[in-house]
């Protein structure tokens, strides 16, 4: 990674810049292994809670994870059993 300004340029190893920003969906797909996975990123050292539901009615907590950099990378190994799958994610307790 450059970086510079005014008074010169340094190079450094890749740096990854978190933000405390509120929850939110980073990336999702199907990985190699024909499994749903996402990325989430939010706040740092904050609770999530990741459901799922094949109905919109009625959700399925799968996961409760507390992200210390503020990214959660989640893989549904459920996911494959199902025709379709509707995620969402909140803060958790």
């Amino acid at each position: 990674m450059l970086v510079n300004d005014l008074a010169g340029a340094v190079t450094s190893a890749p740096a990854t810049l978190l933000l405390d920003s509120p929850l939110r969906l980073g990336s999702l797909g199907i990985g190699a292994n024909g499994l749903f996975q996402l990325r989430l990123s939010g706040q740092s050292f904050t609770n999530y809670v990741l459901q799922a539901s094949t109905n919109l009615t009625n959700w399925l907590s799968l996961a409760t994870n507390s992200a210390p950099n503020g990214l959660w990378e989640f893989v549904d190994t459920e996911s494959s059993n199902l025709g379709r799958r509707f995620y969402r994610a909140m803060p958790g307790p």
